[in-house]
């Protein structure tokens, strides 16, 4: 017999005793469980116990039912629970059922036991629960999630789409309550077309909110599913998007202004996937559109209003064309009047003097001095090309006139938004020697050339002097950046392992009666210490060169997380899901340490007894989720960096680099999620002041 073939049949013949033995073992603890007979009981399991199949039989009506997946809602007195799996008996909304079968992750739902589907015994028919009035606040809390409720909202758009490769189509449904939106769900849209008609109806939306991510289908979480376009009650339908009456851009910037506003002007600039500027009489105003009109067209624009940054803006727009094309003549204004806000959103041209110029991958910014003010102008997008023109040379730019809306600079600071070259001329004027004034000034030449001499000087030394303070602020900004770099890199990298090496030796502490489990942690401890200098030698070596290469990011998680752990802490769950593919080095770096600060956070603060983190690779952006069953905190007021608590506020920064949005969800015993969504269409922002000024500035112009 072949020694190696006889080796491996042992070890798996091990294996497979050992798999049985496991199994068993969790059949004989499920079936001594007590049965499971309301749905408030499935709902309290733990995540841990719900995967181990304790068993269920509860009766209550089908709320909601989707063709695919195999998927559906049963709420009896005490609650809600989410059935999964193939079924014994085809059921309907409506239905008093009975199902017989066992618990599962995430959620907890129900599924059938094992190689069996979900035994379903029919009672009657019987009537739908009465819907609970809630809002898109109280969709968070765990009383409203999964029983049958009603939104009383205003529908802002309505697309059909596929929500993965094998999957129908859905009626996708945006649903506004003030400034709060929620997504609503008709799975297995067969409508014929999408019912545009609704866009602006004020509506009662009927359905069941579903809080579980459920891997085959995680764009069903946090989704109001709805049975058809029936559960939509409507209060009062939407007038047409271009019916009279014509409302003012002013009123775009009124508090409170949700409904939809019709309004018309004249495009001064435009950036193709992205959207418009519109300038009527009373303003002007920042329109959301993929595929803006050129400029100078006349339009109508129907659109919700929003503020971005304080700025008001149109979103979910439509437009159609005008009468007529109208010229545009945008007034001559000085810096002084920009600040006025005056003519905030409106198209205007500037004379000022162009004291420097660069280039990033954010487009070209131009910083001028218009009188005694310092202000920027860039393109309307990254792809808008401006003029390579000398410093100290007088221009006048043509460009849409932004108000800064931070506190601190209020009516301290404006920028310009540019169309393209043609924006930048030179000024000119003509020449102001003539030959009666030539023959007016030759008997006072030499004084006039004195006086001129001088003049030119003390205005020389002042460009120069100007220029050089802008340096000097420029330079400050670098250092003052790198500082913070710094920081965050010894907080995200040595801090998290030396508090990692400190549970280690708190747990040899606790273990020192058993010399084997407290070498094992010494031996944990130490492994940790090389690691960690390994750690703070790739940090040095990335402040060095930003080129380094990074290990597999989901790996790279397990291995770093996987040593915070001790025998006493809960298990922290790491796994990806979608294309899995390296990422740029930036992208990896930032994602890893805010998993980390995020880990750590929930380990030492949270007294959790679960930890997920998951890496979803999308198509064209990367999410990262670390949520935790602790006691939470107040995420509305967290410890600001200057107490010297850096984790939230690096966490922040962090994202603020890569474009990133991040969400920090808590509540008290409910635990806490920090969700991080990086697109990877947008190149991270580098260690520059120049390029972070630049972001600050456009993310103000462009919504």
């Amino acid at each position: 017999m072949n020694p190696h073939f006889s080796r491996n049949s042992t070890g798996l013949f091990a294996a497979v005793w050992r798999g049985l033995a496991v199994a068993l073992a969790c059949a004989v603890q499920a079936q001594e469980a007590p049965l499971l007979t309301t749905a408030e009981a499935v709902r309290a399991l733990p995540a841990a116990e719900a995967a181990q199949g304790r068993a269920v039989r509860v009766r209550g009506v089908v709320t909601f039912l989707a063709p695919t997946p195999q998927l559906f809602f049963l709420e009896d007195e005490t609650g809600a629970v989410a059935v999964t799996g193939p079924r014994e008996k085809p059921v309907k909304v409506g239905a008093r059922v009975e199902i017989d079968g066992v618990t599962a992750a995430p959620g907890p739902v129900v599924t059938g036991r094992r190689k069996e589907p979900v035994r379903v015994t029919f009672l009657e028919d019987g009537a739908l629960p009465e819907p609970r009035a809630v809002t898109p606040e109280e969709l968070r809390e765990p009383a409203a999630q999964g029983v049958r409720v009603e939104l009383a909202c205003v529908v802002r758009a309505v697309r059909a789409e596929a929500l993965g490769p094998s999957s129908p189509e859905a009626l996708v449904l945006t649903l506004a309550v003030g400034p709060e939106r929620v997504t609503a769900l008709v799975l297995g849209w067969k409508g014929g077309g999408v019912p545009e008609s609704l866009i602006g109806a004020n509506v009662r939306a009927r359905g069941v909110f579903n809080p579980i991510v459920f891997e085959k289908q995680p764009l069903l979480g946090g989704k109001l599913l709805l049975n058809g376009l029936k559960d939509l009650l409507v209060d009062q339908p939407a007038r047409g998007p271009f019916d009279p009456p014509i409302d003012s851009i002013a009123a775009a910037r009124e508090p409170g202004a949700f409904g939809r506003l019709h309004t018309r002007g004249s495009v001064t600039l435009a950036a193709p996937g992205r959207g418009m500027y519109v300038e009527n009489q009373s303003g002007g105003i920042w329109v959301e559109h993929a595929t803006p009109p050129t400029v100078g067209a006349r339009v109508e624009v129907a659109g919700f209003p929003a503020s971005r940054e304080g700025e008001a803006v149109l979103e979910d727009a439509i437009w159609r064309s005008g009468e007529r094309e109208v010229p545009i003549r945008p007034p001559l204004i000085t810096a002084e009047e920009a600040l006025s806000g005056r003519h905030d959103g409106r198209l205007v041209r500037i004379e000022a003097l162009l004291l420097a110029s660069s280039s990033t991958a954010d487009g070209q910014t131009l910083v001028l001095q218009s009188g005694e003010r310092v202000f920027l102008a860039r393109g309307v997008s990254p792809a808008t090309r401006l003029p390579s023109l000398p410093a100290n040379g007088w221009l006048r730019v043509t460009g849409v006139c932004v108000n800064d809306r931070a506190e601190e600079l209020r009516g301290e600071s404006f920028h310009l938004v540019l169309g393209g070259p043609e924006a930048v001329e030179i000024s000119g004027a003509p020449s102001w020697w003539t030959l009666r004034r030539i023959f007016g000034v030759i008997g006072a030449l030499a004084f006039v050339a004195a006086a001129g001499f001088a003049w030119a000087v003390t205005l020389g030394r002042r460009v120069a002097r100007q220029t050089e303070e802008i340096r000097e602020h420029l330079a400050r900004e670098a250092v003052a950046e790198e500082r913070v770099r710094i920081a965050r890199e010894l907080h995200d990298s040595l801090q998290q392992d030396l508090v990692g090496i400190t549970m280690q030796l708190k747990a040899t502490d606790r273990l020192i009666d058993d010399p084997e489990k407290a070498r094992a942690a010494l031996q944990l401890a130490s492994a940790m210490v090389r690691r960690s200098q390994a750690e703070t030698h790739r940090a040095i070596w990335d402040l060095r060169d930003r080129g380094a290469e990074h290990p597999h990011l989901v790996a790279t998680l397990r291995e770093v997380l996987a040593t915070l752990s001790t025998d006493g802490s809960p298990a922290v769950e790491v796994s990806g899901t979608g294309h899995l593919r390296p990422l740029p080095a930036a992208v990896e770096n930032h994602v890893l340490r805010i998993a980390q600060e995020a880990v750590t956070n929930a380990l030492k603060h949270a007294v959790a007894t679960r930890i997920e983190v998951e890496l979803d690779y999308g198509v064209d952006r990367v999410t990262l989720l670390v949520r935790d069953d602790g006691r939470g905190f107040d995420a509305d007021h967290p410890p600001a960096a200057a107490t010297g608590h850096f984790g939230l506020f690096g966490m922040r920064e962090r994202a603020a680099k890569l474009g990133a949005d991040l969400r920090i969800t808590s509540r008290a015993n409910a635990g806490s999620a920090v969700q991080l969504t990086v697109p990877l269409h947008v190149e991270p922002l580098e260690n520059h002041p120049t390029q972070i000024a630049s972001a600050l500035h456009l993310s103000q112009t462009t919504p």
